[in-house]
């Protein structure tokens, strides 16, 4: 008669079920990593069922529980890589594995920011922490709009809004702060960023304070104080019917070359903005001048006429 060992019955329901289980997968792209960490617990219990058979069918007085050693440790070693994947799943590993595996470079547009700004908003305050992606523009509607575009080769859940930038309010000033894009380190050595713009009601004062990649001025429709902390291009159109004035800081005025400037201009130090009093500065005349505006430490500054 054939001995019945304990863990024969297991290993043989285990195998069928979990060849059933990875057809299925195929079939139904199912997650993977999810079925292998359910598959231990379903182990013990097919492995903790035949054991109570044996011991209630068994005629026996004091039953002897015999195992299948080798289909036992087949069955353990099913649950050791269990654990493993719930181990890599539960730190966050099998998910960067994943990405890094899979990853390539894509690209989406991010959801659109528009803010209707009230009659009691006179000015606008930009910050960025990847000043590098970002660009600040003039519009002629009294409406504020941020859009761009989110490149990434580790690219998961979609952009919110509230991902990538942050608006406050505070008295009459409107605070608009771009924020970084996410990022994924050690294993995954991916990169993902934001190329963002900000578009501003020529309205309003407008104060950057961080670098930002470029600065386009409709200087013949401002109606506002523009600061521009520092900035890798300023663009400023609209010479033909100006309304503004253009001055430049910066510490070495061969980084302003690139402009035919009138005169040097003696401007007082403006203790609200920060500029330091030991810096020179370039002055763009235009007649009828009502507005100032202020560069600071920029590399490049063109005006275009």
């Amino acid at each position: 008669m054939r001995q019945w060992r304990v863990g024969t019955t297991s290993m043989g329901v285990a195998l069928i079920g979990l060849g059933i289980v990875l057809f299925l997968t195929t079939l139904n792209d199912w997650n993977m990593s999810v079925i292998s960490l359910a598959w231990l617990p379903i182990i013990m219990v097919i492995l903790g069922l035949e054991i109570i058979a044996y011991l209630v069918l068994s005629k026996k007085e004091q039953p002897i529980v015999k195992y299948d050693i080798l289909s036992i440790l087949f069955i353990s070693v099913l649950g050791v890589m269990a654990i493993c994947l719930f181990v890599l799943s539960s730190s966050g590993l099998l998910k960067q594995f994943t990405q890094l595996v899979q990853a390539k470079e894509s690209q989406t547009a991010l959801p659109k920011v528009e803010e209707v700004v009230g009659k009691d908003i006179k000015q606008v305050v930009i910050k960025s922490d990847e000043g590098d992606d970002v660009t600040v523009e003039g519009n002629n509607s009294d409406q504020l709009d941020i859009f761009g575009t989110y490149e990434s080769t580790t690219m998961d859940d979609p952009i919110k809004k509230e991902d990538y930038v942050s608006i406050s309010k505070s008295g009459d000033t409107l605070y608009v702060q771009v924020l970084k894009a996410p990022e994924q380190e050690w294993i995954d050595d991916g990169w993902s960023r934001y190329q963002v713009t900000v578009s501003v009601p020529v309205i309003l004062g407008v104060e950057v304070r961080s670098y930002v990649n470029q600065v386009h001025i409709p200087v013949n429709v401002v109606q506002g104080d523009w600061y521009i902390e520092s900035a890798q291009q300023v663009i400023a159109s609209g010479w033909e019917e100006p309304k503004a004035s253009l001055v430049a800081f910066a510490s070495d005025l061969e980084e302003l070359t690139s402009v035919d400037w009138d005169k040097n201009a003696e401007v007082p130090p403006n203790e609200e903005w920060g500029r330091p009093s030991d810096v020179l500065s370039l002055q763009k005349n235009v007649d009828k001048t009502s507005t100032e505006i202020s560069i600071v430490q920029t590399e490049r500054l063109i005006v275009k006429e």
